[in-house]
């Protein structure tokens, strides 16, 4: 019984088994960077937010402030507005962040509230 014509099958099937573990590990770290420019873009639209709003208190540009804030976290401001007076207002902030690599790109966006309205159920 001769098995020459099964000569070198292993290395093959050992080569196809590194290219798909190989193949396995870029999905996850495509995934891995989605989940954490997620995060990053979610924290930096608060930030955002909470920036303009304290600027508001203090009578200074709400969006000017929200805008350097989104830039300080590497962020841009796709939109802002300010809704109200000078005692009760709310900040509203869209900020967007491309992730990925090689050629998957994507652009996550996140958008966030903040502001000072009293008598509001907590």
């Amino acid at each position: 019984m001769s098995r020459r014509g099964e000569r070198g099958s292993g290395s093959l099937l050992a080569g196809i088994g590194l290219w798909a573990l190989a193949l396995l590990v870029l999905v996850l770290l495509g995934a891995a960077s989605f989940a954490l420019g997620g995060h990053k873009v979610a924290g930096a639209a608060d930030l955002a937010a909470v920036a303009g709003a304290q600027a508001q208190v203090g009578g200074a540009d709400a969006c000017g402030a929200a805008r350097s804030s989104a830039a300080a976290n590497d962020v841009e401001v796709v939109s802002c507005g300010v809704t109200g007076d000078e005692v009760e207002f709310v900040v509203t902030v869209s900020v967007r962040l491309p992730v990925g690599f090689g050629p998957v790109r994507e652009a996550l966006t996140a958008r966030a509230n903040a502001g000072v309205v009293t008598g509001a159920d907590p």
